[in-house]
């Protein structure tokens, strides 16, 4: 099948050459291979050789053929264009070394020969010698090259030298400003961490491209890593395509947020400027809910919550459609998010009664209070969650948990079985009733084969780990659960993992060794006040 993109690229290549040629034959320093009876003849001939040549490569890749037509014109004048032309051929066919051959006897006829040097740079990359390639295109730089060849040897640099990428492509957008090679430039600058050069060439392509709304994100994403607030606002807040309402132009000033928002140190920092940031958004968008939940957001995030509950009150006048519970929700858990559980709690609770029926409303509520390690409450507003919807198995694994958490073991164990109810495979079900049964010491069969379903399916994972070790411990597996917490430990080592380590030596009578474990959970979570005993015990 034809390729129209290679057949137009050699119609140019047989131009040039044949254009090449003809300065050749024309000159004086042709260097003949035979001597005929005229120097003009030998010309005509040689020039038609190659003409024949060069429309046999445009016919359906006739490159054998070509070859020859281009042997029969060396007979007459051995130039640096027909030698150029063979070794395109010849690389057309496949045939890599006899291309880089004949290229180089055309670059040593004439060693400023432009597109000789281009082809062996070419030829040389096609061999898988990148290096020598791209060492090659360097000499066209010394040659008056082309804007075409500067971007060419620009991109051949991009992938493994960023530094001389770029300054290929500034001397290019000198010559040709290009709002892809700016948007190039500003990659290009962004992994040589030149954040000022970065911004300029987001700034120049934006200055040829204003409503190309991808460079209008990357520029606001850099002037906020650069703590150009001002700068992000002008960017974000203006839409110079169509003057739009406030609503069509929310998603560059939502991108805007997000980035202010994931910025830790600006927002430690640069409090004032964060502050403005809130203040425009009410302003421009006093009608928007996402904009304003975002500003709410951030207004926690420097700990202003009398600001933050300011702006989620006009935020609850505007919830989307058409899904309002979604929205009062996501205000919800982002107080939650924000470490304000007693606001989330007290927010949720204001809004319920309107939605009695939503199974969601009481999952945030447990929620809630489960962040305030009020755990019999979260138990209650779980129970009645999976009441009204009994496939939440998410919502019976917390229920589980809490109820964990509140001594209510029988609660605990049945919210497992439920969750495995509905999906028998899921790995925290089956690692957490494996470990509610252990400690009761109760179906330690059962335990012992929900732990090793959960670790199956996630076996780096530390707590899973530490399960499966318990399991076996209270079967009496006293080696293989030191095996098993020694992994948990070498992935996490936390105070639990410790201590159980401690009781597992403790049965295999290290009790130095024993010693050394509880007090290394001690000194990890100074409230496990009993192991002290234990450490008497055997010191």
């Amino acid at each position: 099948m034809n390729n129209p993109g290679r057949s137009s690229a050699l119609l140019m290549n047989a131009f040039r050459l044949a254009c090449g040629l003809t300065l050749v034959l024309i000159g004086c320093g042709a260097m003949q291979a035979q001597q005929p009876s005229s120097d003009a003849a030998a010309k005509r001939k040689a020039k038609e050789a190659f003409m024949e040549g060069t429309a046999l490569q445009l016919q359906g890749g006739r490159h054998a053929e070509a070859i020859l037509e281009f042997q029969e014109s060396l007979r007459y004048v051995v130039s640096p264009v027909t030698l150029t032309a063979m070794a395109r051929s010849y690389m057309e066919l496949g045939k890599l070394d006899r291309a880089e051959e004949t290229v180089r006897k055309a670059i040593d006829i004439d060693g400023s020969y432009r597109d000789g040097w281009e082809l062996l740079s070419e030829v040389l990359i096609s061999s898988g010698k990148y290096d020598e390639g791209v060492n090659a295109f360097e000499h066209v730089l010394e040659l008056n090259p082309t804007q075409r060849q500067v971007y060419t040897l620009a991109r051949l640099y991009e992938p493994r030298n960023a530094k001389r990428a770029a300054e290929l492509y500034e001397r290019y957008v000198e010559k040709t400003p290009d709002t892809e090679t700016y948007i190039r430039l500003a990659n290009l600058y962004k992994r040589l961490r030149e954040d000022a050069k970065q911004v300029v060439s987001l700034e120049h392509a934006l200055e040829l491209a204003p409503t190309n709304r991808r460079i209008r994100a990357e520029l606001i994403e850099t002037y906020v890593k650069l703590d150009r607030i001002p700068d992000a606002i002008a960017v974000a807040g203006s839409d110079p395509v169509s003057r739009r309402t406030a609503a069509d132009s929310e998603d560059l000033w939502l991108h805007m947020l997000s980035e202010v928002a994931a910025d830790s140190v600006l927002l430690v920092e640069y409090e004032t400027d964060v502050r403005t940031v809130i203040t425009e958004t009410i302003s421009r968008f006093p009608h928007s809910y996402f904009p304003l939940v975002a500003a709410g957001d951030i207004a926690l995030r420097i700990s202003d919550v009398s600001t933050a509950e300011s702006v989620f009150d006009i935020a609850t006048e505007n919830l989307p459609l058409p899904s309002p519970v979604d929205g009062l929700l996501r205000i919800s858990y982002i107080y939650l998010m924000n470490n304000h559980a007693d606001k989330s709690l007290a927010f949720t609770l204001k809004y319920h009664p309107k939605y009695p029926k939503e199974p969601r409303f009481l999952t945030a509520i447990g929620d809630a209070y489960g962040a305030l390690k009020q755990y019999s409450q979260a138990v209650t507003y779980y129970q009645g969650s999976v009441a009204l919807d009994p496939m939440q198995i998410e919502v019976w694994l917390q229920l589980g948990m809490q109820a964990d958490n509140a001594g209510m073991d029988s609660v605990s164990t049945n919210a497992y079985y439920e969750a495995l109810r509905i999906d028998p495979r899921n790995p925290m079900a089956c690692n957490n009733l494996a470990y509610a049964l252990a400690v009761k010491d109760a179906s330690l069969d059962t335990a012992k084969t929900l732990a090793w379903r959960a670790l199956q399916q996630q076996p780096t994972n530390a707590a899973y780990l530490d399960t499966y070790a318990w399991v076996l411990f209270r079967r009496g597996e006293y080696e293989k659960a030191r095996t098993y917490v020694q992994q948990a430990i070498q992935l996490e080592g936390n105070a639990t993992h410790y201590e159980h380590l401690g009781d597992i030596l403790e049965r295999l009578g290290e009790y130095p060794d024993a010693v050394s474990a509880w007090q290394r959970s001690l000194e990890l979570d100074p409230e496990r006040l009993h192991l002290q005993q234990k450490i008497n015990q055997h010191k």
